[in-house]
């Protein structure tokens, strides 16, 4: 079974303070058994700002997963995630 995001502990990206532009970002995070995210690193796009990966990533650190299951057992993942700046 594929990990499922928590919905009430999906926390948002801050915009970077001086940009407000549509972007996305992948991010290569490690889920631990309780569905808490131990690792997690910028995949793409390389050309990003950085202050647009590292909110990212921060972003993905907090949030909270329903672990992959192998045989009612839940085990570690690894798994890329993305994550959506939308301007207004």
């Amino acid at each position: 079974m594929e990990p499922q995001p928590i919905k009430v502990t999906k926390v948002q990206p801050i915009f970077p303070a001086r940009g407000q532009k549509s972007l996305v970002v992948k991010v290569k995070a490690t889920l631990l058994e309780d569905g808490a995210i131990v690792t997690a690193s910028p995949l793409a796009p390389a050309d990003a700002d950085k202050q647009y990966l590292a909110s990212a990533t921060e972003s993905v650190r907090l949030w909270r997963y329903r672990p992959a299951r192998r045989g009612g057992c839940p085990f570690p993942t690894i798994m890329t995630v993305t994550v959506a700046f939308e301007s207004l």
